[in-house]
């Protein structure tokens, strides 16, 4: 059985941030170093303390002098999903070829970004000083939701090009007791 290989070249390009430009990733890059240079990339520096999230999110540094306020980090949660994202599929990119090493890239940018805005959405809609800022102008705030469907759907586009990514049957999740039966059983199973 052969080692899996530990590194893999790219010459493609990455978004930035604002899904404006892109740049050019060349180099070898092992996991630790890709994760390392897409946070880099997708991931800005935030005051944890201004997401609505920041009062149970296990990522938040807090501020030793005031309390109230928190260390400029990079959203923990945004880096967990690269960084999760990266460790499962990089093997993939001993697979594929340029083209769809590409794909993976650029449906990795719309995964990080749908995970770090959403982040940011749902904390913003729980926050009720967030909501009193708006005023009257709070249907803007939740008008702001649907956007957060291009990045699924870059996600969905660009995976769909990759066969591990590619749903081989549809799934139905189910709270309680399912319809089907377990192997080797006349029962079925706890959900």
């Amino acid at each position: 059985m052969e080692a899996p290989e530990r590194e893999v070249a790219l010459n493609h390009l990455l978004w930035d941030y604002q899904g404006v430009e892109r740049r050019p990733i060349l180099g070898t890059y092992t996991i630790e170093t890709l994760i390392e240079h897409l946070v880099s990339e997708w991931v800005p520096y935030f005051e944890c303390h201004k997401c609505g999230r920041a009062d149970y999110c296990k990522h938040v540094v807090w501020n030793t002098v005031n309390p109230h306020r928190s260390t400029d980090i990079r959203c923990g949660i945004a880096v967990t999903a690269i960084s999760n994202f990266v460790n499962c599929t990089f093997s993939l990119l001993h697979e594929v070829d340029a083209e769809r090493k590409q794909k993976w890239l650029d449906g990795a940018y719309h995964l990080a970004m749908f995970v770090h805005k959403s982040e940011l959405q749902i904390g913003n809609l729980l926050d009720q000083g967030v909501l009193d800022f708006w005023e009257d102008h709070v249907p803007r705030l939740f008008g702001q939701l649907p956007r957060l469907r291009e990045h699924l759907d870059g996600i969905a586009g660009n995976f769909r090009e990759l066969p591990p990514f590619a749903a081989t049957e549809k799934v139905l999740f189910v709270e309680g007791w399912t319809e089907k039966k377990r192997p080797g059983t006349d029962s079925a199973r706890a959900a």
